[in-house]
């Protein structure tokens, strides 16, 4: 049995519209900037422990990262700018928006990061606008 809602097939029809708009913003900005499907994966070390995130992502100047993306249905037809506040995964700081330390999303980028053996994380809140 499969949960459904429309939240969950608006997050699921939107991921690739997500990917799109990301890969296309980083492009330019990056040297040698690749993007491939991650799949599920297991840490070497830790057997029990794995991580699925949405891509692994690279590039020269950057190194190795992994892509989480989230497409929130309860904003979907507002821009991720006004994306913050005490329910939000984000918050604002000085350099712009990033993930709360606190949030469970914060923890599930971490794990991916160390269970994939990567550098760093992009999480991506998109949007229709």
């Amino acid at each position: 049995m499969k949960f459904v809602s429309a939240a969950t097939n608006w997050g699921c029809s939107h991921e690739k519209d997500a990917r799109e708009s990301y890969c296309e913003a980083l492009r330019t900005m990056h040297e040698n900037f690749a993007v491939e499907d991650a799949g599920f994966t297991i840490h070497p070390e830790y057997p029990l422990f794995g991580a699925s995130p949405d891509a692994f992502v690279s590039c020269d100047c950057c190194g190795q990262g992994v892509l989480e993306i989230k497409c929130p249905y309860c904003i979907r037809s507002s821009t991720s700018d006004n994306y913050t506040g005490p329910k939000s995964c984000l918050e604002d700081t000085d350099h712009g928006k990033r993930l709360k330390r606190v949030h469970p999303y914060f923890y599930q980028v971490r794990t991916q990061i160390k269970l994939c053996e990567r550098e760093f994380a992009d999480f991506v809140v998109w949007t229709s606008e």
